[in-house]
């Protein structure tokens, strides 16, 4: 909880990333690991999992409801974070752990893409959520975005129906962050079209 703590009360860049990389930690340890199909990974041993705590019967001091609600609160705190970030180096971060939960826990993937298309309309804006970031940072800012765009639009699990509209989103807004060419050409490298604007 400290770490959480520090995380929005800190100052200090370097503060801010050891408490981001115990979020990304965190959200990783309580989420089910779960594959691009939707199937549950079976628990291997030896190896912490929800599905190896599940599978081992009631935890004296564990409880696998409580550990998914803490999964699910940090996940909140990282995003929101993402939406009003303290500075510059910490949205870097946050965009690098996006692409990791992303192709870590594919269930998450319409979450993550949510946020991230909201980012990008509040950069396009430059919406005062952002004013920790100095003008001339909104251009890297933006750059980083358009790859972590371009990450979480090749990954598997967004080819799946029930991640359609976070497909679209996200391909909207590499449109609007005038990516279109890479647009068309990974969908060329996918042997696809392109879900079509506003789809």
């Amino acid at each position: 909880q400290a770490a959480l703590g520090a995380l929005q009360t800190t100052k200090t860049d370097a503060v801010r990333t050891a408490a981001l990389k115990f979020c990304e930690m965190r959200i990783l340890a309580f989420t089910r690991q779960v594959s691009s199909k939707g199937r549950e990974q079976p628990a291997v041993a030896g190896e912490w999992s929800l599905a190896a705590l599940a599978a081992a019967g009631e935890h004296p001091l564990l409880r696998l409801p409580e550990l998914e609600a803490q999964g699910e609160q940090t996940l909140t705190l990282l995003l929101n974070t993402m939406l009003h970030p303290p500075s510059n180096t910490s949205l870097l971060i946050l965009l690098t752990t996006c692409t990791s939960l992303g192709k870590q826990r594919p269930q998450l993937a319409s979450t993550l893409s949510s946020t991230l298309c909201e980012l990008q309309r509040r950069l396009v804006a430059r919406s005062s959520a952002l004013a920790a970031l100095q003008q001339a940072q909104l251009a890297n800012a933006q750059q980083a975005l358009r790859s972590t765009l371009i990450t979480m639009l090749k990954l598997e699990a967004l080819r799946e129906t029930e991640h359609a509209r976070a497909e679209g989103e996200l391909a909207d807004a590499l449109r609007a962050l005038g990516a279109t060419e890479q647009l068309k050409q990974i969908y060329k490298q996918l042997g696809t079209e392109p879900p079509s604007e506003g789809g």
